[in-house]
This record gives C-alpha cells, structure tokens and sequence, in this order.
C-alpha cells in the first residue's frame, strides 16, 4: 500500500517540476536573464532528480523479489535433496510419499521433519500393516498345481495339440499311444 501512495506522491512531484518557468518572451521585455531565478530552478532540479533516483531504486527491488518468487514457486510440489534421501532412509513406499508431502505442506515443515512426527510414523505404520494384511490374505489368482495328469486327460490334451512340458509326461504318452494301438 505504502508503494502505490509513494509512486503518486512522487509522480505528482515530478509533473509539479517539469513545468520549469522558461519563457522567454521578446514581447514581455519584464523577464530577463537577471530575473530567471537560478537557484529554484536548482533545486526543482535536484528534487526532480531524486524523485528519478527512488523510483529506479524501487524497480531495482522488484526485479531482485521477482526472481526469488518465481524460484520459490518452481520448487513447490518438487521435493529438495535432503527430502529424497530422508524419504529412502525412512523407507516410505512410493503410495505413501504424497500423504507426507501433504502433511508437510500442512504443516508449513520440511519432509524430513515431518517424517519425525508421530503423527506421520503412525500412518505409515498403520499403511504398512493394511499392505501387509492384505498381502495374506490374497489367495485368489494362484494356481494350484496338480501331481499327476490321468492318462486320458494326457492323451486328449496331445489331441488337441498341448503337449507336457517335462520329458517324464511326455515318456508316459508316447507308451500310452503304443499300448493303445
């Protein structure tokens, strides 16, 4: 607020001072070079002058506070040095590497501290075990691995074209096509 009401007062200064008195008229005779008054022109001058000067100093802090800005800004949402390897010595699965950049992003703290909180060690904790639970009890999607394949079932897979893979299954149907003849 302060900036904008120093820019007008600044500017309104500077249109008072670039109406310099420097008329000079053949017709008036009364104004001569005797009664131009050099030293309030001086001084419009120096005022005028140090109004330029604040105000090149203002746009030279923008231009330093803008670029500090914009790197502050690319680096939200990327995660330092130092966050990478305390994520990795915590060892926090990929799943759970957002909930701790949102924490700390709540919390206004960097990821390695925020990995020191309890809170945050009790909801990896708690991730963890719903991962290792779940993991046990998936029993679904595996294959059971039958012994021994009947000898029908062998000879009507050869049929359609699956042969065995091991060469004990495969001894067995070449004795079983030679006895069945």
């Amino acid at each position: 607020m302060e900036n904008t009401h120093d820019e007008e007062v600044i500017l309104n200064t500077q249109e008072d001072s670039v109406e310099l008195d420097t008329t000079y008229s053949s017709e008036e005779g009364a104004e001569t070079e005797e009664s131009f008054d050099w030293k309030t022109e001086a001084l419009k001058l120096k005022e005028l002058s140090e109004n330029y000067k604040i105000r090149a100093e203002k746009a030279e802090r923008k231009v330093k506070v803008a670029p500090e800005t914009k790197h502050e800004a690319q680096s939200v949402g990327v995660p330092s040095t130092k966050d990478l390897y305390a994520l990795m010595e915590a060892k926090v699965p990929q799943e759970d590497i957002s909930e701790v950049e949102d924490y700390a992003k709540y919390k206004g703290i960097s990821i390695a501290e925020a990995l020191k909180t309890q809170a945050v060690r009790s909801i990896l904790n708690e991730r963890s075990e719903m991962r290792n639970v779940a993991s046990a009890t998936n029993t679904g999607g595996s294959k059971r691995v039958g012994g021994r394949v009947s000898d029908e079932t062998l000879l009507s897979n050869a049929q359609k074209g699956n042969f065995p893979d091991n060469d004990a299954e495969i001894d067995r149907l070449v004795k079983l096509q030679f006895t069945r003849k």
